[in-house]
């Protein structure tokens, strides 16, 4: 990493990559990108804000949740030493395709998100982990399945680590884009204090992981829809009163950014 560093360099200020003008215009057709470039400050007024940092502590939890209890889940089912394929148990090579699927989902639904917007994205992949939990609760107890759909769920929760840092830049701009997204990702904090000693409080106070897998699919779908049918036209009007305060400011008319997500 070191060595790698020394390759770094700051590209020139207004560099863009070729052709990059020409992008921007078809990903705004899809994607809700606002004009102004936002402090932390400023951020932290905005109420969209907040609906993001709630939704990603929801959407967190979930993946947290089969992070840190996995091996846990998988002795309550008797199927931690079942052998499975490779020689692997279903625990071992569970984690191991976990591991693949959860590395593989960031650029896929950020590639996704490109094409249908980042709020549909969120949309599609938490209604899939919804299905996803509620499917390894059926099925759990078979070795095979758990394999299958503990890696369905890091498929379908991983992604908020390439959403999240995109719609962050995308509402709030690109010249602070890192520190905002640093404070937005502390919500994967405040999931992991629910996920790990929360859910493993429930599962003592009842003797079963049933609910909570229901409160992560609960979890799922509220995000879902909060995503949908509440950010989604929040944002929309965000970029619209951005795009005219930056139209104003334009003219000549000093204007401060203000509130506008």
């Amino acid at each position: 990493m070191l060595a790698s560093s020394l390759f770094l360099a700051r590209p020139p200020v207004g560099w863009t990559p070729p052709n990059w003008k020409e992008k921007q215009v078809k990903i705004r057709a899809k994607v809700n990108t606002s004009a102004i470039d936002m402090t932390p400050l400023q951020m932290l007024r905005q109420p969209s804000f907040y609906i993001i940092y709630l939704m990603m502590t929801m959407l967190a939890f979930g993946g947290l949740v089969v992070t840190a209890q996995l091996n846990p889940m998988a002795s309550s089912y008797y199927v931690d030493k079942v052998v499975v394929a490779f020689g692997m148990t279903a625990l071992v090579l569970a984690i191991t395709v976990d591991r693949l699927l959860n590395g593989l989902t960031r650029p896929f639904w950020g590639w996704v998100s490109d094409h249908i917007g980042r709020e549909n994205a969120i949309f599609a992949s938490f209604i899939l982990e919804a299905i996803a939990v509620y499917a390894l609760l059926q099925l759990i107890s078979r070795p095979v399945w758990f394999v299958a759909l503990s890696g369905l769920c890091f498929f379908a929760w991983g992604n908020i680590f390439s959403l999240f840092p995109s719609i962050t830049g995308d509402l709030y701009g690109n010249k602070w884009a890192t520190t905002n997204y640093g404070i937005v990702y502390t919500a994967k904090g405040v999931a992991a204090a629910f996920a790990g000693p929360g859910a493993a409080w429930l599962f003592a106070k009842t003797g079963s992981w049933t609910k909570v897998f229901w409160a992560m699919i609960i979890c799922d779908l509220i995000a879902a829809f909060m995503a949908l049918l509440w950010l989604k036209p929040l944002a929309a009007r965000a970029v619209k009163n951005a795009e005219r305060t930056a139209s104003v400011a334009n003219i000549g008319t000093p204007i401060k950014a203000r509130g506008v997500a």
